[in-house]
């Protein structure tokens, strides 16, 4: 008798298949692949060649001292933040399309990653081989999650040197919600984090279309509310707090500021700051509600020495009375950490969305296997069902030919019957109609 013995792979066998893995990974993606590098290039040489201007002007800006001095002390000042003001429209929709770029490598390249497999059914091979499924997916994204964190970086490196003009002359920040989302750690996170979550989406809802809407929605639905209130909200964890009391300001705003320390624009605070609110303090150093406040502008506007006339007076006079402007902010040194936070927080989410995946495609198999068998049952089901219908109509249609046949045969028997034997009724007695004995005339009425 031959016995035959059956053995799992082992591990060095697994990862002798990895390096064959990375191989059809970039087989079955390289156009992808090569459709993002070359866009990514793209963007990167508009984005160098549509900055020469801006920085020939912001060289000319600095060359003429307009940095250290208030820029409408000087005309010529005042005409090179002219031109920097015209290039800073195209920077607000560059930095709109920049957002844009994880939302579409999500939705074109993570959400189908695994979903065709799944669809195609061709994920019944590739996840029966010996490499094993955790394996199989972390080899076959490798490749282009690779790509992708290296482009991210240099495309998000490359939008802050773009914007670094403006930023230096104070038209802009990047603190700003627009700028701090696609510096170069930050896009990378954010990039990766829409590829998870399309890889997740994908495995989940097992359908391509489908799962490239709802990765289509939620992403867009991350992005517009990181830009209006999650970036707002973080900026304004562990705000330091100042005292004006010199400042040259022409108006006292209190409330949420969400902008950054601009001269030119009369928002006082430290050079490169961000301010996160405003508030004022009575002598107590209590903050003073709407109505007191409301007073407090009435005391100043009636006055006959109006500070609110006088360029810089309304601190001063602020002062003389004892009271305070205080202001919250960010101090330019702490970007870098927000930057950490948020590229923290996104590889984190990124990370479990990962394991995720993993758990689902081990539970693939037993929840397409229980589908699969309920597919059966429902066709079985349908199939008797139609059966027993075809079953009532041909047992009607029996009963009704089996009606007929019996009516026309009765038919046919009475008509048969009366046309071979007359009925004896109609039959009526012999006369004799001579007297000769042997003539007789028989009448048959019929």
């Amino acid at each position: 008798m031959r016995l035959m013995s059956l053995s799992t792979p082992s591990q060095k066998d697994s990862l002798s298949k990895i390096g064959p893995a990375f191989k059809i990974s970039w087989l079955q993606h390289r156009t992808a692949l090569t459709v993002i590098l070359i866009l990514t290039a793209a963007i990167m040489a508009t984005l160098y060649f549509s900055d020469l201007g801006a920085r020939s002007a912001f060289a000319a800006f600095v060359n003429s001292s307009c940095r250290t001095t208030h820029p409408s002390s000087s005309s010529k000042c005042v005409t090179l933040e002219g031109v920097l003001n015209s290039d800073l429209s195209s920077m607000t929709f560059l930095l709109a399309a920049m957002r844009a770029f994880p939302v579409a490598i999500a939705v074109f390249a993570g959400a189908p990653f695994i979903s065709r497999e799944i669809e195609t059914g061709t994920y019944r091979f590739a996840w029966t081989q010996g490499i094993g499924r955790t394996r199989w997916i972390l080899s076959k994204s490798f490749v282009i999650v690779a790509e992708l964190a290296i482009l991210s970086i240099g495309l998000g490196e490359m939008i802050s040197w773009w914007c670094r003009p403006f930023n230096s002359a104070g038209l802009s920040s990047p603190w700003q919600p627009g700028q701090l989302d696609v510096s170069g750690l930050v896009m990378s996170a954010w990039v990766l984090f829409g590829f998870a979550l399309g890889l997740f989406l994908g495995i989940a809802i097992r359908r391509s279309l489908p799962a490239m809407v709802a990765t289509t929605a939620i992403m867009l639905g991350l992005v517009v509310s990181t830009f209006w209130k999650l970036d707002y909200w973080m900026l304004g964890i562990g705000a330091k707090k100042m005292h004006l009391v010199s400042q040259f300001v022409n108006a006292v705003t209190v409330g949420n500021l969400n902008t950054f320390a601009s001269r030119s624009r009369g928002l006082p605070g430290p050079t490169g700051s961000w301010l996160v609110r405003s508030w004022i303090t009575d002598d107590l150093g209590r903050p003073l509600n709407s109505r007191a406040l409301h007073r407090l502008f009435l005391q100043m506007r009636n006055n006959q020495n109006s500070p609110l006339k006088q360029k810089g007076a309304v601190t001063q006079w602020m002062s003389e009375h004892h009271v305070q402007y205080w202001i919250s902010y960010q101090p330019s040194s702490r970007i870098w950490l927000f930057q950490l936070l948020e590229g923290g927080l996104l590889v984190a989410a990124t990370v479990i969305l990962l394991i995720q995946v993993t758990r689902s495609a081990k539970r693939t198999s037993v929840m397409t296997s229980f589908r699969a068998r309920q597919v059966d049952l429902k066709v079985r089901s349908t199939w008797l069902r139609r059966q027993s219908t075809n079953l009532k109509m041909l047992r009607t249609w029996i009963l009704l030919r089996s009606s007929n046949f019996a009516r026309e045969f009765s038919r046919c028997l009475c008509l048969g019957l009366f046309h071979l034997t007359p009925a004896m009724t109609s039959v009526r007695p012999i006369e004799f109609s001579d007297v000769h004995a042997t003539t007789m005339t028989i009448n048959i009425r019929t």
